[in-house]
């Protein structure tokens, strides 16, 4: 199932923890993977109330975890990459955030898991907001090095690229020394 969640704020709707539900069984079992009646089992919703909060059915549920997993990202990933401070402290910060949200490399990033099949048909403007987002967050902080705009943004797409072979290896290998590897790069990526 999925990792414990940071809480990007307090959940009050119902809507709301039905989404962080989808965020793990779709993190869990792929968009194809995931049937109505494991959505509902993990939401705690029977199916028409599955229906008046997302009339589209999965398409609608899909969009929801993908929002879910994008605003936890903001509030523990972009933010903190965008934030003043010491480049080195909003490292180790993300570095931990992400080992939490991915369990050091078992679990898998539900942007990948959308990427493929029908998921990424019906979701690809949502994928590549997020993925903006991703880049321009890390573009800022290693701007704030004193990288050139140029140097900044390739280094933030050898991160992104980095952490995604590390997760797909971490899986496979069902070990977590390729995620760990993933985090010392990033660590000492300053």
């Amino acid at each position: 199932m999925s990792a414990v969640l940071k809480e990007q704020g307090p959940i009050f709707t119902a809507k709301e923890k039905a989404a962080r539900a989808f965020t793990g069984i779709f993190r869990e079992y792929g968009y194809e993977g995931a049937s109505l009646s494991m959505l509902s089992a993990a939401s705690g919703l029977g199916r028409s109330s599955l229906y008046h909060h997302f009339p589209k059915g999965k398409v609608d549920m899909g969009a929801a975890a993908l929002a879910d997993m994008h605003g936890w990202f903001r509030v523990n990933v972009f933010d903190i990459l965008s934030s003043k401070g010491s480049t080195q402290q909003r490292l180790y910060r993300v570095a931990d955030n992400l080992t939490n949200y991915y369990q050091s490399g078992k679990s898998p990033c539900l942007m990948e898991i959308f990427s493929r099949g029908e998921a990424r048909k019906l979701y690809r403007a949502e994928l590549q907001a997020f993925l903006a987002e991703m880049l321009e967050a890390f573009n800022t902080l290693y701007g704030d090095t004193g990288r050139s705009p140029e140097k900044a943004m390739r280094r933030s797409e050898q991160i992104l690229m980095r952490m995604q072979g590390a997760l797909v290896m971490s899986r496979i290998q069902n070990r977590s020394v390729p995620f760990n590897g993933f985090i010392a790069t990033l660590l000492a990526s300053a």
